[in-house]
């Protein structure tokens, strides 16, 4: 693979069959996105070498996820990058397999593929902020935080974590803890990744990772008729506290509300009507740009709190809810 295009057209066409992927295989190519020298020949003979191990400690272990637990995070090492998180490459799982070190999303696959191997039953589990691995072979009630260094974790204890991300106290209900298909899980690492592409501005690279988020979604969202990260000068981030997010709030929601009161004023028709709600909805999301907020769907809007987002919807009263960088809407979570 000589090219980011390449290795964007291998993930287009890896994500364009039907079903739900190797979610393995597809974080590899998604390694080649971030790196399209990655050597992923040798990410996929590590992973067996290790789950060979795992499957040779089970043997003898009083539990299978102890093996498991062994072999990673005691005997290799992996643990997670606490100084340098945000690095595209940390969103690399060939990368995370090279050097023991990663994010919460990217170490949690390298377990879930290894004990898949070594005949585990684990699941990825998805939090606002954060994501662990859950599965029948995993004590009741617990979960194994591989960026943790592989503790166990029950739910109560993940709420604390969560809550320390996000600076505040949150509340996870039970419906979080469902397990995430393997395309959820990749968009969660494309999303990420095309996040810290967009924070150093980079916008080619960002791109890139906007198109393979695409291709795993072909039906198409909101998304579809607003502006690319691509489109124009990519504006100055800005992180907001909670206090300060709330405060603009009122100035978002105004803006928010005159532009889609104008939006539907308009009645369905044909390209005219079209061209003018486009035109519309880029004028509203050019204002909150500027504010310093970003634009997640139509009428949808995020607050960077530097750990994630806060997250407001029209024509919701206040500003209530979060979700981490990993995961969007559908993933956000009450604000206590």
């Amino acid at each position: 693979m000589s090219s980011r295009a390449e290795a964007v057209s291998a993930f287009q066409g890896f994500a364009s069959k039907e079903g739900e992927p190797d979610l393995f295989e597809g974080a590899l190519a998604i390694s080649r996105v971030v790196d399209p020298a990655e050597d992923l020949e040798a990410a996929r003979s590590l992973v067996q070498e290790l789950s060979l191990r795992v499957a040779e400690r089970v043997r003898r272990a009083r539990r299978p996820i102890d093996a498991l637990r062994f072999v990673l995070f005691e005997e290799e090492g992996f643990a997670g990058d606490e100084d340098s998180y945000d690095d595209p490459g940390n969103s690399s799982v060939a990368r995370v397999l090279a050097t023991r070190r990663g994010m919460p999303i990217t170490l949690s696959i390298v377990a879930l593929e290894v004990g898949r191997r070594a005949g585990l039953a684990l699941e990825g589990v998805g939090l606002p902020g954060h994501f662990v691995v859950g599965g029948p072979d995993l004590p009741a009630g617990e979960y194994l935080d591989a960026f943790a260094g592989g503790e166990f974790q029950d739910a109560g204890e993940l709420e604390e974590r969560v809550s320390g991300i996000f600076g505040g106290p949150v509340e996870l209900p039970p419906e979080v803890f469902a397990p995430d298909p393997p395309r959820a899980i990749l968009a969660r690492v494309l999303s990420n990744l095309r996040a810290s592409w967009e924070r150093r501005g980079l916008k080619d690279e960002a791109r890139a990772a906007f198109d393979c988020l695409e291709a795993l979604d072909p039906s198409g969202t909101a998304r579809s008729r607003l502006p690319s990260p691509a489109d124009g000068p990519a504006p100055d981030r800005r992180t907001f506290t909670l206090d300060e997010a709330r405060a603009l709030l009122p100035r978002v929601r105004a803006l928010t509300e005159e532009a889609a009161a104008r939006y539907s004023r308009f009645g369905e028709g044909g390209i005219d009507t079209e061209e003018a709600r486009h035109e519309v909805v880029q004028d509203w999301a050019r204002q909150i740009t500027e504010l310093g907020a970003e634009i997640k769907g139509l009428w949808l809007v995020d607050f960077d709190s530097g750990a994630g987002y806060y997250c407001w919807k029209y024509p919701e009263p206040g500003l209530g809810h979060f979700h981490g960088y990993e995961e969007g809407f559908s993933g956000r979570v009450p604000l206590q």
